[in-house]
């Protein structure tokens, strides 16, 4: 969603539909959760994540070297 300062964020949309007594639809309500700092979190640690293996994968080809 674009926010008014012109940023894009990242939104939760949560919904639910109200029903009567018989089953049909009376309305839906619901509401937006701003997730963009979550999504910049979530990111972060994907990067950690890979950088991580990287590294261990460079240490274990280093041994494999020295080893040999």
């Amino acid at each position: 969603m674009r926010h008014n300062d012109g940023t894009y964020r990242w939104v939760r949309d949560v919904q639910r539909l109200l029903l009567d007594d018989t089953g049909q639809a009376l309305e839906i309500i619901g509401s937006w959760m701003d997730i963009t700092e979550r999504k910049h979190l979530e990111e972060q640690l994907r990067q950690a994540q890979k950088n991580g293996s990287r590294r261990s994968m460079a240490g274990g080809v280093a041994m494999i070297s020295i080893i040999y």
